[in-house]
């Protein structure tokens, strides 16, 4: 292990290191929002509501990760969409990931026991009332273990980006492998790096649901 190589080449790796922490934070928002309203329109009264989320669920989770992301970055140009692969990263990971927030969010809400929706009723409270007020609250707290595990799990999928040429900490190991050889020093260092970031977000995560349980 030449462990001079590896703190010659750190601040190389710890940019990349902030690429995928940017991207990381960018997701956190985006597949909230996406498993939010998948939820709702999986359990909503529209029928072809619920078959359209459904479709796009089973497509997320059964599909490929590196597949959907090479088809964001590949595919949609050639139909006339054009972004960068920075952008192709974020879409195609909000893409899969919210197909699993969607059914983390739903198993939480059918969690819920239906006395708890009848009692917001009888209070004469609208929809949005009942599930801001009484019946996400009660969800949150159900499914938020789940959210969190898959939280961490796109984190650690953050590297397949790395296969469109995003500088993340991944790639910018390949790149300093490919003109030095030092894979095993390179790959070591990044192994090091996931490890500390995801398991700082896992430590985080459970502060957050342990305060969470007592306060929802």
């Amino acid at each position: 292990m030449d462990f001079k190589f590896v703190w010659e080449h750190l601040p190389s790796l710890l940019r990349g290191l902030q690429t995928t922490v940017s991207v990381s934070l960018i997701l956190l928002v985006l597949v909230n929002v996406v498993g939010v309203l998948g939820a709702l329109a999986r359990t909503s009264r529209i029928k072809l509501l619920r078959w359209v989320t459904a479709a796009y669920v089973e497509i997320a989770r059964n599909v490929p990760e590196l597949v959907q992301i090479y088809f964001v970055f590949f595919v949609l140009p050639s139909l006339g969409y054009k972004f960068s692969a920075y952008t192709c990263g974020i879409i195609a990971m909000t893409f899969f990931g919210g197909g699993y927030f969607i059914e983390v969010y739903r198993s939480g809400l059918e969690a819920v026991p239906k006395t708890q929706f009848e009692a917001a009723t009888s209070l004469a409270l609208t929809r949005f009332q009942r599930m801001r007020h009484v019946i996400f609250p009660q969800a949150l707290r159900i499914c938020l273990p789940a959210l969190n595990g898959y939280f961490l799990y796109l984190v650690r999928s953050t590297s397949l980006l790395a296969a469109i040429g995003i500088s993340e900490a991944t790639f910018v190991a390949q790149d300093i492998i490919a003109i030095y050889f030092h894979p095993f020093e390179m790959f070591t260092a990044v192994a090091v790096l996931y490890l500390l970031i995801v398991w700082s977000l896992s430590f985080a995560l459970r502060r957050l649901e342990n305060k969470l349980k007592y306060e929802l």
